[in-house]
């Protein structure tokens, strides 16, 4: 066997320079790697649809171990897990002839997940390196695809919902925001006063009630006719009969849609006649009682989104459909389409296949075609009546917007008093203003779906919207056993003349501005409180060595840390001091005579070291010294 792994211990605090939960095992590699070691890598490489792991010929259990751990994060990253850090090598302990042991620390959110997929991993290794030839090294490869396939099944239940939430999360961590998981499908950005909540893209701040009727089309529509935006005339119809009735009235083309489905669900637009009709109506029936019938409107298909009152983004949602060469057949233009990595079923694709189908067969035989026609250079062939990027449509950038359109967007979600929208308007160019050339507004999405598609940047702007100060708030963290008290009252003192709503977490609790606000278990559950609170703009931690090693700590992050715990009294263990010198450190204070945090200091490269002498009262010179090299970093 290569690789066998310990048990784990999960650590709901953040350590060893990683932002996220900490698992802390062991991993035990044998010193005598197989002959296969290059073709598992091989293999595993092709699996994972990754890039190859650099081995040598004389392949070390160093390289051996950090070549699993990044198989580890690829394997998550393929299923969803927001995970966006490899795990780390911590130490490496005992050593054989046959073994070495190291031990290790896996950034996780659901340590089930994390733990799964490293077994599954570590097995297929040890399977895979064990066969020594190389027909029985590619036996194996026909069960491994769907024995992955199998652990990503396993590991998608505990992915991130909607196509949203994981872009979010890659961008918080991309801009060094800290993020952390409330419940389900929702996600806290930032600390403190800083904080916001989403869920995909419905934010803290967004309207239940303008939201409930974003959800219903006939609600929609009335509450913006109501504010003088242009809308399509519609009708709710509950039998076929008003449906055929309203259709005449109309007039042909003419769009059924569900009132309460988005995403496209359920919608056929431009119904020619009676047969297509009653298709179309028998279709949304499948996904709701509650169905409209508008008039269709001739134009392209617009999504421009609103923020805080803004349009930050706008697309041209091209139908499904494919444009011609000359050369090529409809289906052979519809397969080498399809075979873009990003157009796929599942729900995360950023692109959906397009299917030849009922609807796209009705649509070609209405333009004359077949599948096996050659269309003329440059002319699109059309196979989806709707333009949604779920039933295959395409996104194009389109931000030469009229300045009436993107006033007629950032009305329409302000009439719905929406701080996040997807505004769908047809029109027939967005450069026109919709005063002159006419044009109306079909959807508004309240949840709206951004994509990465066109703006890969999207998520990260957003959230530079959303979240201020970077999510971040002053955090001073105190290392003592002893004196904790006296350390944290002259800071508290200083600090509060010029900072309002201090937070200081101890293991009984918090307080803000010195009034009890919660009491909690241990110092990791006041700490995160305090940092769940939107009233904290500041927060002191006062937490022992102990402590750190049994639950780590609730930040990434601190302004100031200081050691005050003494190294002749206390045992600040090399583990603590890799635990907290590892994150990102603006400032450390401590006494002069602390050997160990100044080493340690140095092997981190934190350059701000403020060193105390010890005095009368080595206590206030702290905090002063803390509270200085704090007006320093604000300013």
């Amino acid at each position: 066997m290569l690789i066998k792994q310990g048990q784990w211990r999960a650590l709901t605090g953040k350590s060893y320079g990683l932002t996220m939960p900490v698992l802390l095992g062991k991993l035990h590699v044998d010193t005598c790697l197989a002959p296969q070691w290059q073709q598992v890598n091989q293999q595993l490489t092709h699996l994972l649809s990754t890039k190859a792991v650099i081995l040598t010929e004389q392949c070390s259990p160093h390289l051996v171990i950090n070549a699993v751990l990044t198989w580890l994060h690829t394997i998550q990253q393929n299923s969803r897990q927001p995970v966006f850090e490899t795990g780390r090598i911590i130490d490496k302990l005992s050593t054989t002839e046959q073994q070495i042991t190291f031990t290790i620390a896996l950034p996780y959110l659901h340590a089930r997940a994390t733990i799964d997929a490293l077994s599954w991993l570590i097995k297929t290794i040890n399977n895979l390196s064990n066969n020594q030839t190389e027909q029985q090294t590619q036996q194996p490869q026909k069960q491994l695809a769907t024995s992955y396939a199998s652990l990503e099944r396993k590991l998608r239940r505990f992915a991130t919902s909607g196509s949203n939430t994981y872009p979010f999360l890659q961008a918080a961590h991309d801009l060094a925001m800290p993020w952390s998981h409330v419940t389900g499908n929702i996600f806290q950005i930032g600390y403190g006063v800083s904080n916001r909540w989403l869920d995909s893209s419905f934010t803290d701040k967004t309207s239940v009630i303008g939201a409930r009727f974003a959800r219903n089309k006939q609600l929609t529509a009335t509450v913006l006719a109501k504010s003088g935006l242009p809308t399509a005339q519609h009708f709710v119809i509950r039998t076929t009969n008003t449906a055929l009735k309203m259709a005449e009235r109309l007039g042909y083309p003419v769009v059924i849609k569900p009132a309460d489905k988005d995403r496209g669900i359920g919608v056929s637009a431009g119904i020619q006649n009676t047969e297509q009709l009653l298709t179309a109506l028998r279709k949304a029936q499948k996904v709701s009682r509650n169905i409209l019938i508008e008039k269709h409107i001739e134009g392209q298909d617009y999504r421009l989104t609103v923020l805080n009152g803004k349009m930050i983004w706008a697309i041209l949602r091209q139908p499904g459909g494919v444009i011609g060469n000359g050369i090529d057949s409809i289906k052979t233009l519809v397969d080498k389409t399809n075979a873009d990595p990003r157009r796929q079923q599942h729900r995360h694709a950023p692109l959906k296949s397009i299917i030849i189908d009922e609807e796209a067969t009705e649509l070609l035989a209405h333009a004359s075609f077949t599948i096996n026609d050659i269309p003329e250079p440059e002319q699109f062939i059309r196979l989806r009546r709707t333009s949604n990027i779920s039933t295959g449509g395409t996104p194009i950038a389109a931000m030469q917007v009229h300045p009436d359109n993107q006033r007629l967007a950032e009305n329409a979600a302000a009439a719905l008093k929406l701080d996040f929208a997807g505004i769908d308007l047809i029109i027939a160019d967005i450069r026109q203003s919709w005063l002159k050339s006419g044009g109306v507004i079909c959807e508004v999405n309240g949840q709206p779906q951004l994509g990465l598609v066109t703006n890969p940047q999207i998520y990260a702007d957003c959230l530079q919207v959303l979240v201020k100060n970077k999510g971040r708030i002053p955090i001073v963290v105190i290392i003592a056993d002893n004196n904790v008290v006296n350390i944290t009252d002259h800071l508290f003192q200083l600090w509060s003349q010029t900072q309002a709503h201090i937070a200081i977490a101890t293991e009984h609790g918090f307080t803000v501005n010195n009034q009890l606000v919660a009491q909690t278990e241990n110092i990791l559950i006041a700490s995160q409180a305090a940092l769940n609170s939107t009233t904290v703009e500041a927060l002191i931690v006062v937490s022992s060595p102990a402590e750190i090693s049994k639950y780590g700590v609730a930040v990434d992050y601190y302004d100031v840390l200081i050691m005050a715990a003494q190294p002749s009294v206390t045992t600040v263990t090399d583990i603590v001091y890799k635990m907290l010198f590892s994150h990102n450190v603006n400032t450390i204070v401590t006494h002069a005579h602390d050997q160990q945090s100044i080493r340690y200091a140095k092997q981190y490269a934190i350059c701000n070291l403020q060193l105390v002498t010890d005095g009368e009262d080595l206590c206030q010179q702290l905090a002063i010294t803390a509270y200085q090299a704090l007006s320093v970093s604000n300013d």
